[in-house]
């Protein structure tokens, strides 16, 4: 099994505090697409594209492959150009059976319950 984190406060974002259900207040992150090259297709999906590299530039393996945001070429040579790189994201997990992480099972009641004043 292989894990991963994805840290989101990597990308340009913004995060904030918006009224919910009931008036509460819900702590979120709102990330804007076009600034982190994020692609939203047709049908409503959002698309962040990622390579992850598991050997350094001088060949050696690492343990933990690192996560970096990978936009098309056109965008990766204008940042370059720049002196800027794309966005590390995080990085990922190599896991044997005997010390895999016990799989988490999703509340889907929690998930989808309404949340008021939020457009989503």
């Amino acid at each position: 099994m292989i894990t991963g984190r994805i840290a989101l406060t990597a990308l340009k974002h913004v995060i904030e505090d918006r009224k919910g259900q009931g008036g509460k207040m819900v702590k979120c992150i709102t990330i804007p697409l076009p600034p982190n090259y994020l692609d939203l297709t047709e049908k409503g999906n959002v698309f962040l594209d990622f390579s992850a590299f598991e050997t350094r530039k001088d060949g050696t393996k690492v343990d933990e492959p690192i996560i970096n945001q990978s936009p098309s070429k056109e965008i990766r040579e204008q940042l370059k150009a720049a002196g800027q790189y794309p966005a590390t994201l995080g990085n990922l997990k190599f896991w044997s059976n005997e010390h895999a992480p016990a799989p988490v099972k999703a509340d889907l009641a929690a998930a989808t319950e309404e949340v008021g004043d939020l457009p989503f």
